[in-house]
C-alpha cells in the first residue's frame, strides 16, 4: 500500500499573460498586475520575457507563486488514495483467485495422472 502524505501540499500556480493578451495602456497593465497580486501575493515571482528578432519579436510575462492545498483539493486527494488502493486490492484479490483456480486444475490433473497407477 502506498502511504498517503497526511500533510498539506504546496501548490504551484502560475499565470501567463501572452503577447496578445498584453494590454495597450498602462491603466489597463495595472489592473491586470492588480489582479494577478490578488491572487498570488505579495512576494509572487514576476518574469518577463522578451525576444526581439529580425523577423518577430515575443514577450510574455508570467507570474508564479505557491500556495497551501485548500481543503478540497486535500479531500479529492484523499478520495482517490483511498480508490486507487481499493482497486489494487481487488487486483490482487482477483490475481489470487486466478492462481488459485490453476492450482486446483493442475492439482485435479495430477491426481488423475497418479492415481490410475
Amino acid at each position: 500500500m502506498a502511504k498517503f502524505v497526511k500533510s498539506r501540499l504546496q501548490i504551484y500556480q502560475r499565470d501567463t499573460i501572452s503577447e496578445s493578451e498584453i494590454p495597450s495602456t498602462l491603466g489597463e497593465m495595472i489592473f491586470k498586475l492588480m489582479e494577478l497580486k490578488k491572487k498570488h501575493g505579495e512576494d509572487a515571482n514576476f518574469s518577463l520575457d522578451v525576444d526581439s528578432g529580425y523577423y518577430n519579436a515575443y514577450a510574455e510575462i508570467e507570474v508564479s507563486s505557491h500556495r497551501d492545498e485548500t481543503q478540497e483539493e486535500y479531500d479529492e486527494r484523499y478520495r482517490v488514495h483511498l480508490e486507487l488502493e481499493r482497486q489494487k486490492r481487488s487486483t490482487a484479490k482477483q490475481k489470487r483467485l486466478d492462481r488459485e483456480e490453476r492450482d486446483r486444475v493442475e492439482f485435479e490433473r495430477l491426481k488423475k495422472k497418479f492415481k490410475s497407477k
